[in-house]
């Protein structure tokens, strides 16, 4: 009976070494939690990928909430989340506008999340990657104006990557009616040269075709804005610009004339 009091002391000086030595987790999946407590929005798409595409999820707030917990690899993960499409689609991590349609109102970010440790957090902030370009067309011929009049708008820009929202290479191409005051008015992807065009088409005739890309250019507009602002062009046809008004996303107006 002496011996018991020693007996415990010793077994209780084990289970203390034992708890201190930590299990290897190394090759455990990271936690990532993806907060996209600041978008409103009805449907998010979340992509995750490291050298691979690891998975590819939809975030329906109004069901799940805004907290989107998910399993991913050790090391560094790239998250994209876009919302807005309606006609573009996914080819080869690249989210494509069809040929004959204008661009979609996507709001997209990606960012790189280091998920070496067991968990992992970021949230998500969506930036605008269309612009809507608005175009009144000034002495128009007698035989230019009419119900049946369109614009053809075309470039060679047609969506963004996923993996950087790099614009992507690939036709585009859309048919705009004009509203009841003869206005145009259409969205186009973020443009990385000038090549975007436009055409008046009546009853069979065509312009010329206008040089929109290389007058965005000449006025100064940002491709390359995190958030891309819209813009209405005054045109004397068939191309010379008469003044412009740069409205960004946030409703901020600036007039210039030239």
């Amino acid at each position: 009976m002496k011996l018991f009091p020693s007996l415990l002391f010793l077994a209780t000086i084990v289970a203390a070494a034992s708890c201190s030595i930590k299990e290897d987790r190394s090759d455990c999946p990271c936690v990532l939690t993806i907060d996209a407590s600041d978008i409103r929005a009805d449907e998010i798409y979340i992509i995750c990928s490291n050298t691979t595409r690891l998975l590819k999820t939809a975030l329906i707030p109004v069901e799940t909430g805004p907290i989107l917990e998910i399993n991913v690899p050790r090391g560094c993960v790239n998250v994209a989340a876009y919302t807005g499409n309606e006609f573009s689609t996914e080819q080869n991590d690249t989210l494509v506008i069809p040929y004959g349609k204008e661009a979609d109102c996507i709001y997209a970010n990606t960012c790189q999340i280091n998920t070496d440790a067991e968990t992992a957090y970021t949230r998500i902030d969506l930036n605008k990657q269309f612009a809507r370009i608005t175009l009144e067309f000034t002495n128009l011929p007698e035989n230019w104006s009419g119900p049946n009049i369109g614009l053809i708008v075309s470039g060679k820009t047609n969506g963004l990557s996923l993996n950087d929202l790099s614009p992507s290479e690939g036709e585009f191409n859309c048919d705009i009616a004009p509203d009841n005051k003869g206005i145009f008015s259409f969205k186009v992807p973020r443009q990385k040269g000038t090549d975007l065009y436009c055409r008046i088409e009546n009853e069979g005739l065509t312009s010329v075709p206008i040089a929109l890309g290389e007058i965005l250019e000449s006025i100064g507009f940002d491709w390359t804005k995190e958030n891309l602002d819209d813009i209405s062009l005054e045109l004397e046809f068939p191309s010379s610009v008469i003044s412009v008004s740069i409205t960004d996303w946030e409703d901020i107006n600036t007039d210039i004339v030239l």
